[in-house]
Formats: C-alpha cells, sequence, structure tokens
C-alpha cells in the first residue's frame, strides 16, 4: 500500500476528531519511514490538537527543513509562535506562507496578533512565476528578493529551481549548497544537486543523495515530478516504496486516496510547477487536473519539451510586456517601455467571464468609476468583493480598470480575486500593473 495513502488516512482521522487514532497511524509509517517529511507533517498537526505544543514545532521545524516553502508547516509554526506571545515572528512565518502559497485554504484563518493581509512582494512574485512555469520571469524578481533578504533560505531554493530549469547548472549548484548548508535535508535541492552531478558524471555522489532524497520521499513523488520536465531524463530511480497496511486498516481506504491528491498538505510538487508527465514511471493513479498556462519560449536546454504546443505571437507579446511591468518594480521609473495607459490582461482562455446579471453592488461600483469616483467606488469594490460571487466581480473589476486613470488598488483587488479562484498566473499580471502604477504616483509625486 502506498504510505502517502496511509498518510492520508491518518490525517482523515484527525479531520474527523481523532487524534489518537491518527497518531496510531503515523507512528506505523514513521517506525519504518522515520524522516518521511509528510507524515511528520501530519504528526505535528496532531500534536497541536492534542495540545503538545514542543512536540509540534519540532516536527513543524523538521518539515520546514526537507519543504521550506511548504504552506501548512508555516501556518502550524506561526500559530505556535502566537501561542508563545511571540507575534513578530508570527507574523514573518505568514507572511511567508502568504508568499509561497497564497491560495492556501487556511491563509485567511485568524492567528492571534497576525495582520492577515498580505502584501506585494517580489518573492511573491517570483513564487507566482515559478509555478505559471516562467522561470525566466521568475529568476530576477526571486533574485531581487535574496538581495533584501539574504537569510530567506526559501526564496534562494525558488531562485536555484529557476536556474535548474532553464539550464543554469553551475550556478543552480551554487546557490543549492547555500541551502543545503542551513538545511541538509532540503528534498528539492538535493535532487537538483543529485541531478547535477549524474550530468557531469559524478554517478556515485548523485546515488547517495537520491538515497537520502528517498529516506525524506519514499514514493519519490517529487524526484518523478521534477525529472519528468528533463528533455533528457539520463536519472535512474527505484520503484516507489509499498507497504503493507497497519493493523485494523485495509486497503480500501475511508477516504478515496485514488481520487487525487489531499489539499491539506502543500507538497513541494503543488508549490511548483504543474504536474507534467513522467517520462521514465508509469503512474496508475488518475492524472489531476491542471489549469495549462503556456510559458514563454526558453533558451535553456531541458526545460520543456519541444513537442509541447507553441504559444501564439499574441500571447508572446503580452508576456514580454509582463516582463517589462515586472521590471518596473526594480528599476523605479518608466523608462521600461510600459505604456502609460493600464492594459487589461486577456485572460479568457483561463477565466471566462460570467455572463450571469452583475450584482448591483458590482453595477454601483462601476458607474462610481465611470463618474471619477474612485473612493466611493474602491470602497464598494473592498466590501462586497470579498462576498459576492467572484466570477461577477472579475468581469466588473476587469471594466474598472480598463477605464483612464483606474488606481493602483482596482488592480490590486483584481488580482487578489484571481488568488482566490486559484489563478495566479493572472494575479501575478494584475499585482505587476498595480506596482507599474504606484511607480508612475511616486514619479509624478517626485517631480
Amino acid at each position: 500500500m502506498s504510505p502517502r495513502k496511509i498518510v492520508d488516512q491518518a490525517h482523515q482521522l484527525l479531520d474527523g476528531g481523532d487524534p489518537d487514532g491518527c497518531m496510531r497511524i503515523i507512528g506505523y509509517v514513521l517506525d519504518i519511514f522515520p524522516n518521511y517529511y509528510q507524515a511528520r507533517l501530519v504528526r505535528a498537526l496532531a500534536f497541536e490538537t492534542l495540545a503538545r505544543m514542543s512536540d509540534s514545532a519540532d516536527d513543524a521545524a523538521f518539515v520546514l527543513g526537507v519543504v521550506p516553502h511548504n504552506g501548512t508547516a508555516l501556518l502550524l509554526s506561526a500559530r505556535l509562535q502566537s501561542r508563545k506571545g511571540d507575534g513578530q515572528q508570527a507574523q514573518k512565518l505568514w507572511t511567508r506562507a502568504a508568499e509561497t502559497d497564497p491560495c492556501h485554504a487556511d491563509l485567511g484563518n485568524t492567528i492571534d496578533g497576525v495582520n492577515l493581509t498580505p502584501r506585494i512582494t517580489h518573492g511573491l512574485l517570483g513564487y507566482t512565476y515559478l509555478r505559471s512555469g516562467w522561470p525566466e520571469l521568475a529568476e530576477r524578481l526571486l533574485r531581487a528578493a535574496i538581495e533584501s533578504d539574504s537569510v530567506r533560505t526559501d526564496i534562494r531554493l525558488a531562485l536555484a529551481e529557476s536556474l535548474w530549469s532553464i539550464g543554469r547548472l553551475e550556478d543552480c549548484r551554487r546557490h543549492s549548497r547555500t541551502v543545503l548548508d542551513h538545511h541538509p535535508d532540503c528534498l528539492k535541492a538535493l535532487l537538483m544537486m543529485a541531478h547535477i552531478f549524474t550530468e557531469i558524471g559524478r554517478t556515485n555522489h548523485a546515488a547517495e543523495l537520491l538515497d537520502r532524497a528517498s529516506s525524506l520521499d519514499p514514493e519519490q513523488r517529487l524526484a518523478r515530478e521534477m525529472y519528468g520536465r528533463l528533455e533528457f531524463d539520463r536519472m535512474s530511480l527505484a520503484e516507489p516504496a509499498s507497504i503493507a497496511p497497519p493493523p485494523g486498516v485495509s486497503d480500501r481506504a475511508k477516504i478515496d486516496a485514488e481520487a487525487g491528491e489531499r489539499d491539506w498538505i502543500a507538497s513541494p510538487e503543488q508549490d511548483s510547477t504543474p504536474e507534467q508527465p513522467v517520462k521514465s514511471v508509469a503512474d496508475s493513479a488518475e492524472p489531476k487536473e491542471v489549469k495549462t498556462v503556456v510559458p514563454p519560449p526558453s533558451t535553456g536546454p531541458h526545460l520543456h519539451d519541444t513537442s509541447a504546443p507553441v504559444a501564439p505571437d499574441p500571447e508572446a507579446a503580452e508576456q514580454e510586456q509582463m516582463a517589462d511591468a515586472s521590471a518596473a518594480i526594480d528599476s523605479g521609473g518608466t523608462d521600461v517601455g510600459i505604456s502609460e495607459e493600464p492594459i487589461v490582461p486577456a485572460m479568457e482562455a483561463q477565466s471566462p467571464v460570467t455572463e450571469e446579471p452583475l450584482p448591483p453592488s458590482a453595477i454601483a461600483a462601476i458607474e462610481l468609476a465611470r463618474e471619477g469616483y474612485w473612493d466611493e467606488a474602491m470602497n464598494l469594490v473592498r466590501v462586497h468583493s470579498a462576498e459576492d460571487d467572484l466570477q461577477a466581480w472579475e468581469a466588473a473589476l476587469r471594466e474598472i480598470c480598463g477605464l483612464d486613470e483606474a488606481p493602483a488598488t482596482a488592480w490590486e483587488i483584481l488580482g487578489d480575486v484571481y488568488m482566490r479562484q486559484s489563478l495566479p498566473q493572472d494575479g501575478a499580471r494584475a499585482y505587476a500593473q498595480a506596482n507599474e502604477l504606484k511607480e508612475q504616483a511616486l514619479n509624478r509625486d517626485g517631480s
């Protein structure tokens, strides 16, 4: 039986109010795979339920050493720090979770002493571009994030992944080594280094790193997902681990683990680029539905399969425009070729405008905006877009953002609406336009 399916059963018991039953099953898995990070994460949540805060913190810290951008572990750590009275550290952890996993289901849950308002940062945009399959754009923003906070190993890991994706292996190796100096069990860094060692002929070193990685992820899910993106896959992986179900648990789980992955765990394959077919091993599970994201042309030797569909010319032109918008964050001016008029992203393919009538509050906001009463319009938007139909407000905000003198606030709220619909690519575009408008306003005020 798959260890992941057993872990899913344990988490269902925890959701159902049986932390002791959860601990029994997780203990069985950890007796066999003591470093399986997903089992350690479920145990951390069970420890929290049982008020064993110190044990919960230890397991959460272990998980963050393996997957520094795991949203569930970051939010758990934020809650634990808040209970200890360290609001400042809780705020930092929550902010990291908001940057690395802005669509996490628990991100809006109240934590004492934490401001739950996300900020648009280089890190947020960099992670968004990386998840959307645009590593070249992600690299620039992640470098800027590292310059402002060099101790963020999660950002450095994302930068290393962006470099690995475009074939800059030596630069990736340097940053991955830095990550491993701080987190020797970082799963993604181990896998990237194993691939680099294989490419330069150091296969013994690569095998050692793969052994360490398999102890953390016995089914090697992340390895198969990452190496499946390579154009030439020379990596040799063992078969996924399988164990007998624990006593009293049948292979027919109370949950239908075969139907797909659970949303409660922000696993690294969910935090990075969308899943793609694995060339080396056939996967018996049904494929998970993923929104199609067409990346820009890459100069790297092994990022995407050359047989993949090629984006049409209008999309390529739009991506170039978004790259310039992202650069405006760093440039501090408007000398990057950005039009002074806001550009409404063409997103019909991913986010069709609803044909349902708009709610009265949205119609009122549009009319106020047309008349130039922007403060009143934005107040309506802030209040009602959090409650009404998201697609209706997406349509309304796109119309508002298409008006002359639409403020940065409108674009920020549009980005929030996209993020809440799990459309990170569209959200990044809206956030980038908001930042461009803010920069323009600062330049006007300065002159």
